[in-house]
């Protein structure tokens, strides 16, 4: 807090202190803050005393725990034009910095499934990201609250949050992907806690572009799987059946592309390859196995990291992986079949690559 800059004003009355307003997000008690803004504005010879600062921020701080209760309601946009006149540029800073979650509480969060009610402790993920645990319990709190208000709302999830809640696009996205991690049930267990956030954040939005209800209308959610689609995957286990042709298109398609390595191990595991895909495939129409989705793709990639796969090479495989089966006679003159596997590739080879 530099007394001597602009701050955010929000009414006549009353004034926003970005400095002020971060630490208080941030979870830091009035204490800790004092501490914190003191030593800097002494450091700095602003002729402020240490009780004019004190009496500053302890009246900033009352005034940021009456805001809470407007900012932690979906209708919040015209309350806090109502109860503080706050100009659109402050009204959306506000919600930015409330709702910002940091990508490290979100892991740690994950693998105690996000929003559970045994999520209790948040000493340990404090200790676990550095942040306070009031911190941790506001982005568990918001995380929440945005799953609770649109999880039976019918289209976008992305623009559903961003109407309720007023968040820029960049930050709804990611409300978005938890959102759905936590409406389709997926199992985010502590061996997944190598995936960076944005990584998640790719799967989750190839997922609900390929995989969910695109109508419109009462029954149809963005939150829920496209369960004709899921039931139409059944159909590859003809590919279980046609493997020698599949393979063999493929490997007449990568030969001149892969590294000599792997090709070499494409062509000795090929069978345990196109096994657990096929796989996964098949039994995804089960809601437990759409619960494991995130576990068996992990299974999957081990398999090729154990055989010291490139992510490039990865990627070439999965591309001809897709296209040779599509050459297959009995997906050839299907085009229903056609469209369904690539649906079902498209996810598979973006979620691998993302968490490779």
């Amino acid at each position: 807090m530099n007394m001597t800059q602009e701050s955010l004003f929000i009414s006549k009355y009353t004034c926003i202190d970005p400095e002020i307003f971060e630490l208080w997000v941030e979870g830091y008690t009035a204490s800790e803050a004092i501490a914190i803004i003191s030593f800097k504005e002494l450091s700095m010879n602003t002729g402020v005393t240490l009780e004019e600062i004190e009496d500053d921020l302890r009246c900033h701080y009352g005034m940021y725990s009456h805001l809470e209760k407007t900012i932690s309601n979906p209708k919040l946009d015209g309350q806090l034009r109502q109860l503080f006149q706050a100009d659109p540029p402050t009204r959306l800073w506000v919600l930015e910095k409330y709702y910002q979650i940091d990508d490290a509480v979100i892991r740690e969060l994950l693998c105690k499934e996000l929003i559970s009610d045994d999520v209790k402790n948040f000493s340990e993920v404090a200790e676990k990201t550095g942040k306070s645990c009031k911190s941790c319990r506001r982005q568990f709190d918001n995380i929440r609250r945005v799953f609770e208000a649109v999880r039976e709302m019918s289209g976008s999830i992305l623009e559903n949050i961003k109407i309720l809640f007023h968040l820029r696009d960049e930050l709804a996205k990611k409300y978005a992907c938890l959102v759905s991690l936590c409406c389709m049930g997926f199992k985010t267990p502590e061996k997944l806690n190598y995936l960076t956030f944005d990584s998640w954040k790719k799967c989750c939005e190839v997922i609900i572009e390929q995989w969910t209800y695109k109508l419109t209308g009462p029954e149809y959610h963005e939150t829920k799987m496209d369960k004709e689609f899921l039931l139409k995957l059944t159909e590859f286990k003809m590919l279980i059946d046609g493997e020698e042709d599949h393979k063999r298109l493929i490997c007449l398609y990568l030969k001149p592309k892969l590294s000599q390595k792997d090709f070499s191990d494409l062509d000795s595991n090929f069978h345990l390859y196109t096994g657990a895909i096929l796989t996964l495939a098949i039994a995804l129409h089960c809601p437990e196995n759409i619960k494991n989705l995130f576990i068996d793709l992990k299974q999957i990639l081990e398999y090729f990291k154990q055989n010291n796969w490139s992510i490039f090479d990865l990627g070439l495989f999965l591309q001809a992986y897709d296209q040779c089966a599509i050459e297959v006679d009995v997906i050839k003159i299907d085009a229903t079949l056609k469209s369904t596997w690539g649906r079902f590739m498209e996810v598979l080879s973006r979620c691998l690559l993302s968490m490779y």
